[in-house]
């Protein structure tokens, strides 16, 4: 998702718009009124933080966006930054009488084909209005995006001519939207995932791990070591079989990580070998601790607000030209 549609979306992280929750006859110009409704029968994988996402995602992420706008992160760092993309943001909201910052409350988003440059995602964004958005898309479309046109209930957003990835969105409850992008993504392929309901649960190697994430942070993540994303750990000699954990945003940032490896002599060796190298990282943060839980490296970091405005500075200076 590279387009203005990903900018309001995803890059920005919190697109929005308010209430409307009833569906409701929508005047389409051209055609004959009719009602925006959705399959009642959405509303168990929608409450599911696992639906619509597929069963061979290599990568799975999920954003509490209403701690991540809380956080001194967001307030210091994030929101002076969202400035390059405020000509559009401010299209949008003058357009649709939308605020694309203020209401999303959570995005899951799952992942395949990481390695190629043109990914398969399924993303699920909680928190923007139906009504709104879709009364906005049939005044005019080209709000959402240029490249977009409306099929039925679908928008789908043609690739750019020098490009391949595409998107198509649809909303599936009254505050709830699924979009996908890449290469294969339209009107029918979305169908079929919002038929699939929730089967990334079906997955053996997933679920376990699934069962041992604080979903409850301000953002968590898991990657299947099958990845090639991965492949370059194998060099380092150690190959895992999946990375887990969770980040909490408050004034500062706690991170949580798992790397789990096929036995515990190379989360022990895993961890020796990160240890080595902590005399540089711990000046820059209040606490880090390595450790090993059978199988499992564990990395544990917690990082002050001060800490974090010191390293953001730095990590800055050696970005910037």
């Amino acid at each position: 998702m590279r387009a203005h549609a990903l900018s309001v979306l995803l890059v920005t992280a919190l697109p929005a718009c308010y209430s409307g929750s009833e569906p409701r006859t929508v005047a389409t110009p051209g055609l004959s009124n009719r009602a925006t409704t959705v399959p009642s029968h959405y509303s168990a994988t929608i409450a599911d933080p696992l639906g619509f996402l597929p069963i061979d995602a290599e990568l799975v992420v999920g954003l509490d966006v209403r701690q991540i706008r809380g956080s001194g992160l967001w307030q210091r760092y994030l929101v002076p930054r969202l400035g390059k993309y405020s000509g559009g943001l401010e299209q949008f909201k003058r357009a649709c009488k939308i605020d694309p910052i203020a209401a999303i409350t959570h995005i899951t988003l799952a992942g395949r084909s990481l390695d190629g440059g043109h990914p398969d995602v399924v993303m699920v964004i909680h928190g923007l209005s139906r009504t709104r958005f879709m009364d906005c898309a049939r005044r005019d479309i080209a709000v959402v995006n240029q490249r977009a046109h409306l099929v039925g209930d679908v928008i789908e957003i043609a690739a750019k001519p020098d490009e391949v990835d595409r998107e198509a969105m649809q909303f599936v409850g009254p505050e709830t939207a699924v979009m996908i992008a890449g290469p294969t993504a339209d009107k029918q392929r979305l169908a079929n995932v919002l038929a699939s309901g929730s089967p990334l649960r079906g997955s053996p190697g997933f679920a376990p791990l699934f069962e041992r994430v604080a979903i409850d942070e301000s953002m968590w993540l898991i990657l299947n070591g099958n990845t090639k994303a991965l492949s370059g750990a194998a060099s380092l000699g150690f190959r895992p079989r999946a990375l887990y954990g969770s980040i909490a945003l408050g004034d500062g940032v706690a991170i949580t990580l798992r790397v789990r490896l096929d036995q515990p002599a190379d989360a022990a060796r895993l961890v020796t070998a990160a240890q080595s190298g902590l005399a540089t990282v711990k000046p820059m943060v209040d606490d880090l601790a390595i450790t090993a839980d059978d199988s499992e490296a564990v990395f544990a970091v917690t990082i002050s607000d001060a800490k974090l405005q010191a390293l953001l500075g730095t990590l800055g200076s050696l970005t910037t030209p």
